[in-house]
């Protein structure tokens, strides 16, 4: 998992959302999608949530989320990517540098999955996320 976006050009400001890919066995890509939308709902109400329709452009499945806690202007993108489609937005030229998160989170997943225990070891997009979301439980 990692973080691109605004924080892969160290550019964040109070108008950047929150951009974050994870590369998931392909039949798992439904039950990662699934599970970022609940813990992002233990972090905030969810007040909207827009899935762009599949096929994408891209391949990915991708899910825009805004929370009620986090203010009128920042979204969180997601973006569950199958294994098996090579394009990650990777390109630093166009992406930056990617932050790292976790090297293994989507193949390791489970619905057992710790997520305050997860996010909590996402560094600096987890700080970010805590802070942005007032939320203290992480």
């Amino acid at each position: 998992m990692w973080e691109g976006g605004a924080a892969s050009f160290d550019r964040v400001d109070e108008w950047s959302d929150i951009d974050l890919q994870v590369d998931v066995e392909d039949e798992r890509v439904d039950d990662v999608m699934e599970l970022a939308g609940q813990v992002l709902a233990e972090l905030s109400p969810i007040e909207l949530q827009f899935a762009l329709p599949q096929p994408t452009w891209h391949g990915h499945s991708q899910t825009f989320f805004w929370l009620h806690n986090a203010g009128p202007y920042l979204l969180v993108d997601f973006v569950v990517m199958k294994h098996s489609i090579p394009t990650k937005f990777l390109e630093y030229e166009i992406h930056g540098r990617a932050r790292c998160i976790s090297t293994n989170w989507g193949s390791r997943m489970s619905l057992r999955w710790n997520p305050q225990r997860s996010w909590a070891r996402c560094g600096s997009a987890g700080r970010r996320c805590e802070s942005l979301f007032h939320c203290s439980s992480l």
